[in-house]
């Protein structure tokens, strides 16, 4: 099917760049601007990672609105390595598994908020709709409502 995965997204949003002309890097001891490359790297994982998926588009005209996109994302065993500096104590321990996550439906002038959480005793997920709970089974819905997914860092073996 359509969508894109959320390892693309990461990577398209850590993609070397190249920095020239109105963004040249300014160098402080040549003291002149530069052309250069920036590349986004983390050096130390949080316990805890929240990644907000881009779902409106603030821009004029017909570009305004509420992107649909469906963002295939794991459940379990995100792997975040690769994202990883060079020399990051983090590189052998990246894995991230889901446990939360809010979905978002509606338009951009205004919609409806559902978490879904795991319940790490029996390993179930539950869909919270304003005062109603119910059991979704073994994983969370995936569609284009995705908008917030809370990520728990594993422990170390």
């Amino acid at each position: 099917g359509g969508g894109v995965s959320i390892e693309e997204c990461l990577e398209q949003f850590c993609e070397e760049e190249f920095l020239d002309g109105d963004d040249s890097y300014y160098c402080s001891r040549c003291k002149s601007h530069q052309s250069a490359t920036k590349r986004m790297r983390v050096f130390r994982l949080p316990k805890v990672l929240v990644l907000h998926l881009k779902r409106f588009n603030k821009g004029r005209g017909l570009g305004k609105g509420k992107l649909s996109t469906e963002v295939k994302f794991p459940c379990n065993s995100l792997d975040l390595s690769e994202f990883c500096a060079q020399g990051s104590p983090d590189k052998d321990n990246a894995c991230f598994d889901l446990y939360a996550m809010i979905n978002h439906s509606g338009s951009l002038n205004g919609g409806h908020y559902i978490a879904h959480c795991k319940n790490y005793d029996d390993g179930a997920w539950h869909c919270f709709n304003d005062s109603h709970v119910s059991t979704v089974g073994s994983t969370p819905p995936q569609d284009s409502s995705a908008y917030l997914l809370f990520y728990a860092k594993r422990p170390k073996k």
